[in-house]
């Protein structure tokens, strides 16, 4: 892409970027007045800044931004709830107000008493000021078929597709789009959905959207599993050990598991975790020494540690 189709583009990500700020702030107005967003809210008087049906793709944006992040706040206010010590007669309430995601609605909720309510509010203020709210100042375009349009090349054969972009009052331009090895690996059907990305040096990229569905389809299918039965046992130095012998976890992968999904209690410590590899073998015990559980053990391999599997091999 040239410098001049690159700064055509740039200047409707900042248009449409400036309209999503100003969408996100009276849909949180909303969220705090009646308890909910609302896509659908009108949004004309934004419509000299980008035309129409870009205003419209921008309000379901960010409308969708906002509810995954209160979505999130929501999980969170159900932990809070559950590690309370309150009365399970408050602690039902306040389920019901975050089932019903009416922590800030005004409307009658039945079953629900004033006091409640009040402390649904507090709670979800609390959960809601641990995180920063999304930033639409940043937010990349996605566009669909009103503007953009994925083709293939008819003449031109510098790329392997084209991102027409046909934006309202500004013009028409066409984007040379290189596929990579992965995208051409995957095999997916294309998306009618463009999305415009740039970094920190305001470098324009496009992406597009595969659906998946059918060879994943494919691929579960044709999957043969090599064993029928496979034992996991699951220790400390190393995360997994199977019963072919494999260790598993005891990389970076083991750290992220260790420190985001396992609750405190059973978490790996630091220090058995960078224990080194020891893999032992059982001797036969002697005949009239051995106990019953030693003689079912004899032979057979145990897995006390295991070294660091490289990134690759996983």
């Amino acid at each position: 892409m040239n410098a001049a189709k690159e700064s055509f583009v740039l200047d409707f990500i900042r248009a449409y970027r400036d309209v999503a700020v100003q969408i996100g702030r009276a849909q949180w107005r909303l969220l705090f007045e009646t308890g909910s967003t609302d896509k659908q809210a009108s949004a004309k008087h934004l419509n000299d800044i980008c035309a129409a049906a870009p205003v419209q793709m921008a309000s379901y944006q960010v409308q969708e931004q906002i509810d995954g992040w209160v979505s999130n706040r929501a999980d969170e206010f159900g932990g809070c709830v559950r590690g309370s010590k309150l009365p399970d007669a408050t602690n039902k309430q306040l389920c019901t107000t975050n089932r019903r995601r009416m922590w800030f609605s005004r409307d009658a909720i039945a079953g629900v008493d004033a006091g409640a309510r009040t402390l649904a509010r507090s709670i979800m203020r609390h959960c809601m000021g641990q995180h920063r709210h999304p930033d639409h100042s940043r937010i990349s375009p996605r566009l669909d078929v009103r503007v953009a349009t994925i083709e293939k090349p008819e003449t031109a054969d510098i790329a392997d597709l084209w991102a027409m972009l046909r934006l309202p009052n500004r013009g028409t331009v066409a984007i040379p789009l290189h596929g990579n090895r992965q995208f051409d690996r995957r095999g997916g059907e294309l998306c009618p959905v463009v999305q415009l990305c740039t970094d920190e040096t305001d470098r324009v990229s496009i992406r597009l959207v595969q659906d998946m569905a059918k060879p994943f389809a494919q691929r579960r299918a044709a999957y043969q599993p090599k064993i029928d039965n496979l034992g996991i046992d699951f220790g400390l130095a190393t995360l997994i050990a199977t019963s072919e012998g494999t260790p598993q976890g005891s990389g970076p992968a083991s750290h992220i598991l260790n420190e985001r999904y396992l609750p405190p209690p059973h978490r790996i410590p630091d220090e058995l975790r960078r224990q080194p590899a020891i893999i032992t073998h059982a001797a036969p015990a002697a005949a009239g020494k051995a106990n019953a559980d030693e003689r079912r053990s004899a032979g057979c391999t145990r897995i006390l540690a295991a070294p660091p599997l490289a990134w690759d091999q996983r």
